[in-house]
């Protein structure tokens, strides 16, 4: 059986022209830091304002329960800062983000130096957020805790 030499030519022409897709556009500023834009597209409006956070910690991790939190958001083009204290009567929560095609981040650090971080998404209409979170057990008074995490804004 003889193989044709255009079998072999023509994809290898065709592989010398084929060029990796662009990024997608920016949206919002380069970050304060300096670093790159944002892509993706931009958030569904603006996430300012109050929200309603309830962590659910389930049985067999530290501090099992349900806790709820208020906090103040303030959102800067898909970054996300944010603060708030626990229903426990507990810590003073400072909040550090971001927000890119539908993904939510945030990294918790309290007063005490605890710290933890939020992961997950929002709602097509902007709305709410869920996802699951986890504390760091080497920040001051860290435990190992995993926990379900809703938001909905007030």
């Amino acid at each position: 059986m003889r193989i044709s030499p255009l079998l072999v030519v023509v994809p290898l022409i065709a592989a010398c022209y084929l060029q990796p897709a662009p990024p997608p556009p920016a949206y919002g500023p380069p970050s304060a830091s300096g670093g790159p834009p944002r892509y993706g597209v931009a958030p569904a409006g603006n996430l300012s304002g109050q929200w309603n956070v309830t962590e659910v910690v389930p049985p067999g991790q530290p501090f099992a329960g349900t806790w709820t939190s208020t906090w103040e958001m303030t959102d800067g083009g898909g970054q996300l800062s944010a603060s708030g204290v626990w229903s426990n009567g507990g810590p003073h929560s400072r909040y550090a983000g971001w927000v890119r095609d539908g993904v939510v981040h945030f990294d918790r650090t309290d007063d005490s130096g605890f710290r933890g971080v939020f992961d997950g998404s929002l709602s097509p209409d902007g709305n709410a957020m869920s996802g699951v979170g986890r504390n760091d057990p080497t920040s001051p008074g860290g435990n190992a805790a995993s926990y379900s995490w809703t938001a909905r804004r007030m």
